[in-house]
C-alpha cells in the first residue's frame, strides 16, 4: 500500500525533479515527506502528470491550505481517477466552504469510490461546507465510514442537516462534531435507522433541553455504541433525562458525559442511573466525573449507584469523581461483583 504523508506549503511553481522523486516513492510504495521542498503543487503535479493511481493515503495537514488549494486538490483527483485512496487527510488548514464543496464533490462523482476515512478538523468550515458533506452522505455515492469535522463552526443548522442525511445513508460509523457549537441540533444527530455507532460530540455548548431531546432520541437508537458528549453545558435536568434514556437503550457500550454543569452524584442523578443499571446490560463503562459535585448527597448518590451494581453484568468501569472515598467505593463494588461472576 502506498502511503503519501506531505507537510508541504503552498506554491505555483513546479519542479520537475521533484515530481519524479515523488513519482518514484510512489511506485515504490514508500512514505512521502515532503517538509524540504515546500510545494503543494508538487503533490498534485505527481497526481496529474503520472496518475499514480496505487496512493491508499494523503496527508495534508498543517499546510495553511485555501479554498483555492482544496479546490486544485479536488480536481486532481477527480480528473484523474484515483480509485485506491482511501484515506484524506485535511485537518488544520484553512479551508472553508468552497473547498469543503469541491472535496464532496468529487467524491460525489465516485473518483474516490473507496474512500473511508475524511479528516477535516480544525478548518473553516461552516453551515454551506455541512450542507455539502450531508448531500453526499444522503446520496450513498461514497462508502466513507469515518468524517471528522471537529473545531470547525457548523453550529445547530449544520449538525441538523447533517442528522437528517444520515437517515439514508448505509456507511459512516463514526462522525466527529466536537467543538462546533451546534447546541441543539444535537438531538438530530441519532435517528433511529441510521447506522452510526460513534458519535463524538464534546464541548458543543449544549444545555438541558438538547440533552432532553438527545435523550428522548437515544431511547429508541439501536445502532450508537460510543457516545462522548463531555464538556458541554448539561445540569441535572438533562442529565437524569440521560440516565433514564440508558434503560430503554440496548446498544450504548461507552458513555462520557464528564466536565458538564450536572450534578454527578447528587441523590436524584444517582437514583436515575442506578435505575438504568438495573436494566441495562450493554453499557461496559460510563464515565460521569469532573461534573460539580453537591458534597451533600455526595456519599449517599455513590452509595446508591454501588448497589445497582449488584444487579448489573456488564459494567466494567465506572467513574464518578476524582474524590478518593467515591472512587475506592466504587472499585470496591466493581471487584466483588466480579469475583462472584468468576465462581
Amino acid at each position: 500500500a502506498c502511503i503519501v504523508m506531505a507537510s508541504v506549503n503552498t506554491t505555483h511553481r513546479h519542479n520537475d525533479a521533484a515530481i519524479e522523486h515523488i513519482r518514484h516513492k510512489i511506485q515504490n510504495g514508500k512514505w512521502i515527506d515532503l517538509k524540504k521542498e515546500h510545494k503543494f503543487c508538487v503533490v498534485i503535479s505527481a497526481l496529474i502528470y503520472y496518475n499514480n493511481r496505487n496512493i491508499k493515503r494523503l496527508d495534508l495537514r498543517y499546510n495553511h491550505l485555501t479554498d483555492a488549494n482544496a479546490i486544485v486538490l479536488a480536481n486532481a483527483l477527480e480528473q484523474h481517477d484515483q480509485h485506491g485512496l482511501q484515506q484524506l487527510f485535511l485537518y488544520s488548514n484553512n479551508i472553508g466552504d468552497e473547498g469543503t464543496i469541491a472535496i464532496a464533490r468529487m467524491i460525489k462523482t465516485n473518483s474516490l469510490s473507496l474512500l473511508r476515512q475524511l479528516n477535516l478538523s480544525n478548518n473553516k468550515i461552516r453551515v454551506v461546507g455541512a450542507m455539502a458533506l450531508a448531500e453526499l452522505l444522503q446520496s450513498n455515492k461514497s462508502s466513507l465510514q469515518h468524517l471528522n469535522l471537529s473545531w470547525n463552526s457548523i453550529e445547530s443548522d449544520g449538525a441538523m442537516v447533517l442528522g437528517e442525511s444520515l437517515k439514508n445513508n448505509k456507511y459512516l460509523v463514526r462522525l466527529d462534531l466536537s467543538h462546533n457549537m451546534i447546541r441543539d441540533g444535537v438531538a438530530s444527530l441519532v435517528p433511529s435507522s441510521s447506522c452510526l455507532s460513534e458519535l463524538y460530540v464534546t464541548g458543543n455548548l449544549i444545555q438541558d433541553q438538547g440533552a432532553i431531546r438527545f435523550a428522548n432520541a437515544l431511547a429508541t437508537n439501536s445502532k450508537l455504541q460510543i457516545l462522548h458528549l463531555g464538556g458541554n453545558r448539561i445540569g441535572k435536568v438533562g442529565m437524569i433525562a440521560l440516565a433514564r434514556s440508558f434503560v430503554y437503550n440496548t446498544c450504548l457500550r461507552k458513555v462520557y458525559l464528564g466536565d458538564n454543569y450536572g450534578v454527578s452524584t447528587s441523590s436524584s442523578i444517582a437514583c436515575a442511573l442506578a435505575n438504568a443499571l438495573k436494566f441495562n446490560q450493554t453499557l461496559e463503562t460510563i464515565n460521569i466525573s469532573e461534573n460539580e459535585q453537591d458534597h451533600r448527597h455526595h456519599h449517599s448518590g455513590v452509595g446508591i449507584i454501588a448497589e445497582a451494581l449488584k444487579m448489573n453484568c456488564s459494567l466494567r468501569g465506572l467513574t464518578v469523581s476524582r474524590h478518593e472515598l467515591a472512587i475506592s467505593g466504587i472499585q470496591v463494588s466493581l471487584e466483588h461483583d466480579n469475583r462472584q461472576r468468576m465462581m
